[in-house]
């Protein structure tokens, strides 16, 4: 389970280093990265007791708008995102 955790604090680093474009391209660049997390999370098998599976969004107002409108009403491993 830690590789899973390690790969998605990975994919989250990414993510939020592209903080240097414009907030045009910023928009479309956290569309685009949230579409890829989601489907990296339809990859993941959790064991993890709880009814949430919850993705940390750390640097970005605009990351989060973006992850939220994605994530909205779906689930990974039959837990609520």
């Amino acid at each position: 389970m830690n590789k899973k955790l390690a790969g998605i604090a990975v994919v989250l680093a990414f993510y939020c280093c592209l903080n240097h474009q414009s907030v045009y391209a910023q928009s479309n660049v956290y569309k685009l990265h949230s579409l890829f997390i989601y489907n990296f999370t339809k990859h993941i098998q959790s064991n993890v007791v709880g009814d949430k599976f919850i993705i940390g969004v750390f640097c970005s107002q605009n990351a989060l708008k973006e992850i939220k409108a994605i994530f909205a009403g779906k689930v990974v491993s039959e837990k609520e995102i």
